[in-house]
């Protein structure tokens, strides 16, 4: 195979910037949510923060976990929406120094970005201006990269776009191909809003689940973590629910085993759960047993969560 996992999500520019509770409560959103918001608000948020603050990552969940499994020393590829302005070209070079093949769809408007406000608890909310990232249609998919990828990551934040359909093409050709799917499902907020395409996709199309804890309890109805992780197991076969501190929960049919996560004092919680996705990725695709690709996955997390920054420095 030419590449281990072919990576499908929203292409965009993170402004990080350390702030109080203070400011996120302005904002009006939860903190640790992702909420979508229009260019107009966007601009309004970034012109009350200090411009000096605000550090300029290539980001995207999807890509970020990409990044990661080719940190790793695995073999990835990526498909994104970016337009041919500063952010997109921007996009495109980080992806490269990352060593991710990106197959690029050019997209109108601007390049999506997210504003990541990160509270002193190492707390993130993110505020999303989409822009063109979630505009990848299906003729952007590329057939040839999905049938030498031994498996397929599709983001659930495509699901707030017009991606849908580029997704579900996308998970048609893996199964012509015999490409294994793996789902992330983002955001819990997410799921709540596109309950019925999740179950779907839980039931019908993926091999592999991920999730954190509210993710899993919103699509399971428990909030006790392993019987959800084992809920999500019994109709995709594999699932990996990450609990913060307490780990994750992965459950192959009725079988769960917890991973302990590894102490760290966290300083940026942006980006754990892209990480972790990446060390279970890259795990299973040269030859660990779901088991020690968490561990894989958890130790990645922990490097990310110690710094700034969504994507791991390791290689």
């Amino acid at each position: 195979m030419k590449y281990d996992v072919y990576g499908l999500g929203n292409a965009l520019v993170d402004l990080q910037v350390a702030v109080e509770p203070r400011v996120v409560e302005s904002t009006g959103n939860p903190p640790g949510s992702m909420v979508l918001v229009d260019g107009a608000a966007r601009d309004r948020i970034v012109a009350q923060l200090e411009a000096s603050r605000i550090m300029l990552h290539a980001g995207g969940s999807a890509a970020n976990t990409m990044a990661g499994v080719a940190a790793l020393g695995g073999k990835a590829c990526f498909t994104g929406c970016v337009s041919e302005d500063e952010f997109g070209r921007s996009y495109r070079r980080s992806l490269r120094e990352a060593g991710v093949e990106f197959f690029a769809q050019r997209g109108d408007g601007t390049t999506g970005s997210c504003i990541v406000l990160i509270t002193p608890d190492a707390q993130r909310t993110f505020l999303t201006h989409l822009g063109c990232s979630a505009s990848i249609t299906p003729d952007g998919v590329r057939q040839d990269a999905i049938r030498q990828s031994r498996w397929l990551y599709v983001e659930g934040y495509l699901w707030d776009g017009s991606a849908a359909d580029a997704c579900r093409h996308a998970m048609a050709l893996a199964r012509k191909h015999g490409t294994r799917v793996a789902f992330t499902a983002s955001d819990a907020f997410c799921v709540e809003r596109h309950l019925g395409d999740y179950r779907e996709i839980l039931e019908h199309h993926a091999d592999l689940f991920f999730a954190n804890a509210a993710e899993a309890a919103a699509l399971s109805g428990t909030r006790d973590v392993a019987e959800a992780a084992r809920s999500l197991a019994r109709h995709c076969g594999l699932a990996a629910v990450t609990d913060g501190a307490s780990g994750a929960f992965i459950a192959t049919g009725d079988r769960v085993i917890q991973v302990p996560a590894r102490p760290v004092t966290p300083v940026d919680t942006t980006g754990a759960g892209d990480a972790f996705a990446a060390g279970f990725l890259h795990g299973i695709t040269h030859d660990l047993t779901p088991a020690e690709a968490a561990e894989q996955g958890a130790a990645l997390a922990s490097e990310v969560i110690c710094r700034f920054g969504a994507r791991p420095r390791v290689g």
